[in-house]
Parts: structure tokens; sequence; C-alpha cells
């Protein structure tokens, strides 16, 4: 028999070639047009061309054109399925009748189902009445389901059975945080709660990710009771549940192959900043060993963890949630009325305490968050000693009211030492930034051209101070509630000097969302 070997390799060979291309051409959106040219590129366009699709919610109605659904010819290739939008019809402000909505129940677990590589749900942009009991039930009854991310708040008005238990798949991704705004109370609905205490009693054995907003979910005092073999990340945002008494290394001691640990809590009036590792415990061993991010609101200088972080963090943030300019900005009757919360933020002095017994050459990405007092510059100057790798730096620096700015030349002389960074972001809280509530008059505008004046000097400054490896310097410009960060990128100029051009479209890259 003949070696046909020979004959088939080219053939594979120009397949790799193509398939490179589409890789390269995903992030430009253009994909869809070489799927044109033929049948057999579009063949080797599909498995990428329909690896996710998104559905409008309201196409999902019975009275709708199903022609809309995607087509039963690609739901071999559908790896992650989008519903977006709101389960009820446009211009009718009530809640569809339950009978309506069983059929298109029905109708998406059958879909789901027959979908062969389908692994991820995401629901989104479901803001007004959030997304049925019934729906729920079917996107949790696919069999083949391994994650699941909700982006909006669930249905907030349809009655729910008391002590509802949703069955839930063997998941190993769950998202559930609303970024939207802050909760109020009652800060949670009986069909959030059934979700999350479904989740974390049914699929903690599976999980590797899991990302909740703490107010609806169970107690985080109660997690100790449950196994987490596989959670590699946890993030948790919201308001701070678990009793005053309680520490992280007593609330999760079942999550050794943490990689991520995010705290991302509001501190309600009353409650001190969050203590991780008190010193009189009786743990001696670290006990998520192999953690690579850590993010702590409100931090306590005191807290032990920071003597004992492990050779594996690249990535630490101490910060507040919600930021502190937020929180200052918030009218007073919101503060003790409507959210009740608090923001304690350390001082330069209680953050380099902190510092000092955190030290590490294997931290890359550093995010601090802190008040002046009179060791600042101690402070300032001690971060490349303690961090002398950093590629990215995040400060937010707040001066007192009876103090004057900072002077940037202070920043420069400190920083210059890290000869690895690549991305700086800062925000420097100057006498001449607006408040954020103000009017929109001439004076408000003329102070705000000027303050842009003063962080383009700034970021010119640092461009020629900082080492050549400095590519991002992003500037915080806060107006009218509204964070915009100002991007410049650092080149060599024509003459071989460096110089800076801002960058509105780098935002991404240097890592800055404008919240």
């Amino acid at each position: 028999m003949p070696d046909t070997s020979s004959q088939k390799q080219p053939c594979l060979f120009v397949d790799d070639i193509w398939l490179d291309i589409i890789r390269f051409l995903i992030p430009r959106q253009e994909l869809s047009t070489l799927s044109l040219v033929c049948r057999w590129i579009r063949d080797l366009c599909k498995p990428t061309l329909f690896r996710a699709v998104r559905v409008n919610a309201s196409h999902l109605l019975p009275w709708m054109d199903l022609d809309l659904f995607p087509p039963s010819s690609i739901w071999p290739y559908i790896q992650t399925f989008v519903i977006s939008g709101m389960f009820l019809e446009p211009y009718d402000p009530a809640h569809l009748p339950h009978d309506l909505l069983e059929p298109v129940a029905s109708l998406l677990l059958t879909s789901l189902t027959d979908m062969p590589r389908l692994q991820n749900v995401r629901v989104q942009h479901n803001w007004l009445y959030g997304i049925p009991l019934c729906i729920m039930q079917a996107i949790l009854s696919v069999p083949q389901l391994k994650g699941l991310e909700i982006t909006e708040l669930l249905d907030r008005e349809e009655p729910i059975p008391e002590g509802l238990r949703l069955a839930i798949p063997p998941l190993q991704r769950f998202h559930y945080i609303n970024n939207k705004d802050y909760r109020v109370p009652p800060r949670k609905t009986p069909m959030e709660t059934a979700l999350l205490t479904s989740v974390v009693t049914q699929a903690s054995a599976s999980l590797r990710t899991l990302s909740i907003s703490s107010e609806p979910a169970p107690p985080l005092d109660t997690f100790s009771q449950y196994q987490w073999p596989h959670l590699r990340e946890f993030r948790v945002k919201g308001e701070r549940t678990y009793s005053a008494s309680a520490t992280a290394i007593s609330l999760f001691p079942g999550m050794h192959s943490l990689h991520t640990l995010v705290l991302e809590l509001a501190l309600p009036v009353g409650l001190g900043r969050q203590l991780l590792w008190p010193k009189a415990t009786n743990v001696t061993a670290f006990p998520w060993p192999n953690l690579r991010t850590l993010l702590v609101t409100y931090p306590h200088p005191d807290d032990e963890i920071y003597s004992r972080l492990p050779a594996t963090l690249c990535s630490l943030s101490l910060r507040c949630w919600p930021r502190h300019y937020i929180m200052r900005e918030l009218p007073a009757e919101a503060l003790e009325y409507v959210l009740k919360w608090h923001s304690p933020i350390l001082t330069s002095s209680e953050l380099l305490s902190i510092v000092r017994r955190g030290q590490s050459d294997h931290i890359v990405d550093l995010d601090i968050e802190y008040e002046q007092d009179e060791r600042e510059e101690e402070l300032l100057f001690f971060l490349p000693l303690a961090y002398p790798n950093l590629t990215k730096l995040t400060l937010h620096r707040y001066r007192l009211p009876e103090k004057g700015d900072i002077d940037i030349a202070v920043i420069g002389q400190a920083l210059s030492p890290l000869n690895r960074l690549h991305t700086l972001r800062l925000y420097l809280n100057y006498a001449l930034e607006p408040p954020a509530l103000c009017t929109e008059s001439i004076e408000e505008q003329i102070k705000l051209r000027a303050l842009e004046g003063i962080l383009r000097g700034d970021a010119e400054y640092l461009c020629r101070v900082l080492p050549d490896s400095l590519r991002f310097i992003c500037l915080l410009r806060r107006h009218l509630q509204e964070n915009r960060w100002l991007v410049y990128n650092s080149t060599v100029g024509p003459e071989g000097h460096r110089t800076i051009v801002e960058d509105r479209y780098s935002a991404r890259r240097a890592g800055v969302d404008h919240s």
C-alpha cells in the first residue's frame, strides 16, 4: 500500500496556518468577514465564530420570533451562552404570567442541554425585574453546565417558597456580584439568598472560582463548615457580614488551594478594620500557601498576616471599598441612615508599619490607599526597598484639609529606584480639584482645566525622572462624581528624549477601568 502521509501533511499544515490567522483576527472582530470567503474557510471559522453567542431575553418570549434564537446547526460549537435583557414585554411594566414563562424555561432547558460543548451561561442586563425563578431553575438543570455568571440583580418581586433549595450541578465557576450600585436595606432578596445558599452548600466540593455579593450569601462565619478542595479564586464584595470576633483564618480554613483571595468589604458603623490573623491565635502555618493575589479593604495595621505572606504572593492590595474619595463625598445622611458605613482609612504611618513587615521581592503589583501624616515621605521612599520588583503601582493619597499638595518631585525621587516599573497609577487629591457634587459653572470649569494642566505637568516630570521601563502614567481626575483616568503613554521622541502622549485608547492596557 503506498504511503499517503506526505499527501496529508500539507493539508494539515494549511489548516494550522489558517487557524493562526483566525486567532489573529479574533480581537479585531474581522472573523465574520473572513468566514464569507468560502465554505471550507467558514467550516474552519465555525468553532471560533460561534464559541459564544448572545440572545436577547425578550426574543425567548412565546410570541416572539424564534428565528432569532441560534439555529441548531451551530449548537455543536457553542461553549458560552449569554442571555441579555429583560424577561418581559418591553412596554409592559408588569411581570409576565407564570404560565407564559414555563414554555420559555422548557425551551431554554431543551436547547441548552442539546449543546454538547456548552460549559458557561451568562445572564446580563436584566436590570429592571431580574431573572424569573423558572428560568433560573432551567439554567441550573443543564447537566453539562460548569460556569454560571450573573451580573445583575435577581428577581426582586416574585414570591419565593420559604426555604427554597435549588438543585445545583457540579459547578466549577460561579459569579454573582452586582457592580452597578451599593446595596441599600434590606440588601438582599429571598431569590438571591436561595441561590447563593444552594451554591455554597452543594457546590463547594467542585468550585474552582467563586465570586459573590456578601449580603445575600450565607454568613461568612458558616463557610468553615464546608470543604473547598479545588477552590482557586474566592472574591466577596459588599458589606462585611461576619462577626467582629471572626477572622479570615478561622472563616476559610478549608480553602488550602487558594490562589486569589479578595475581601472587598465595606465596614458597617461600629465595626473596626479587618483583622485576618490576630497575634493571639494558635494558627502557626499560613492557611493558603499558594496564594498569589490578596486584596483586603480597611486592613488592620497590627494584622499578623502581613508578617507571614508566602513567597508565591505577587499582587497585594491594601485599600478602601468604596474608595475613600466616594465615602468622603457622600452626604452624611446617606452614610448614617442609608448605607450605615464608615471609612477608617490607614494613615501613612500605619501603612508603613504594614509595609515594613510585608517586604517581598516577589510582589510585582501593589495597590495602596492612605491619608497623609508626618511619615508620608518615609513611606514613599521605603516602597522601592520593600518591593524592588514592582511592575505596577497604584497609589491613592489623601491630604489633610489643613495641609498643602504633595510635591510631585518627592514622588519622582522616591520611586526612581523601581527600574522594572511599567504602569504607575496615581490619585493625589489636589486642593484645586473641584468638589464631586458641584454645579457646571464657568469657575469650576476653569479649575478643572487648570487641574488637567497640573496633572499633565506631573506626567511629564515623572516621565523624565522615572526609569525607562515605565510605559503608562495614569492620573485620576474626578469631577461631578465621574472618574477619568488621564492615561499618558511614555515614549521616546524623535530626538531621543522621553516624552508623553495622552492616549485615551490605552486605558484597558494600562489596567484602568474609570471606576
